[in-house]
């Protein structure tokens, strides 16, 4: 895909994300048994956004995929591209299919003004995505700062900024994000993952944090009595994404961060009236 006649500097250029493409004949009923979003009839020009989970249901990566001529893409952070692929990997049986690493083909961009590129499938207002083939300038492109700003003030999570090896995707909301369907066939951690929709419910959930002070990041948060209670990951300024157990909020216990106070409120896309 190409940019429009704009400003190089009205682009976000997300350079923590990386490529991985798989390819083959197989790709697609390959990555629809292992994945929690359904592959089946992707249409061009269209982004979905799902995740891969251990078979008790903990996040190992999550990412947004699309179809090319090449095979599925997969938009995945960098720094976890390899244990993403070497995961998938480890269930191909007699499947033909490949791995491959193109992080150095691809600029990935973010156009938060959502007017050019491919919608981002989990919230309107985090605009559009553009993977454009690189000739390896970057220059004049914003940094990805930006963005950050924009993904903690609407509290979207971003995996492994935001969680742990621990993490259910349950915790995470994925399924208020589009990154979980619950009709299409098994995937791994699937059961999991149904039970605790189902039956359980998580005891942690993701919470928008923010206080009077700066707030620090990958700490954790504590109540009145100083007893763990939760962690906040990626911060910028006074705000930040956390995970923190639901039972807390309730009772209505003062939070803490490295003795600031903080507040915390349930992401507005995951209340009962769905907002954008």
């Amino acid at each position: 895909m190409d940019k429009q006649n704009r400003p190089d500097t009205e682009y976000i250029h997300l350079i923590s994300r990386g490529i991985l493409l798989i390819k083959g004949e197989d790709a697609e009923s390959f990555l629809q048994g292992l994945i929690t979003q359904s592959v089946e009839n992707l249409q061009k020009d269209e982004l979905r956004y799902g995740a891969h989970l251990t078979p008790k249901g903990r996040i190992i990566a999550d990412f947004f995929f699309f179809k090319t001529e090449e095979g599925i893409l997969l938009d995945v952070n960098v720094s976890i591209l390899m244990k993403l692929a070497t995961a998938l990997h480890g269930f191909k049986v007699s499947e033909h299919v490949e791995f491959h690493d193109l992080t150095e083909d691809y600029i990935i961009l973010s156009d938060l003004t959502g007017t050019e590129g491919l919608q981002d499938p989990r919230l309107k207002k985090m605009g559009t995505r553009l993977y454009l083939k690189t000739d390896k300038s970057t220059a004049g492109y914003q940094e990805e700062k930006a963005y950050t700003k924009q993904r903690i003030h609407k509290c979207i999570p971003d995996f492994p900024f935001d969680g742990t090896e621990s993490t259910l995707a349950n915790e995470m909301l994925l399924e208020h994000l589009n990154g979980i369907d619950f009709e299409k066939g098994c995937y791994v951690g699937q059961e999991i993952t149904a039970r605790t929709k189902y039956r359980t419910q998580p005891k942690k959930k993701l919470f928008y944090v923010r206080s009077s002070q700066l707030i620090p990041s990958n700490r954790n948060i504590v109540n009145e009595s100083d007893r763990i209670i939760g962690e906040v990951f990626t911060t910028l300024g006074q705000e930040g994404i956390a995970l923190i157990k639901e039972q807390s909020i309730k009772d209505g216990s003062g939070l803490f961060v490295s003795t600031h106070p903080i507040e915390a409120f349930i992401p507005k896309w995951a209340r009962k009236e769905k907002s954008s």
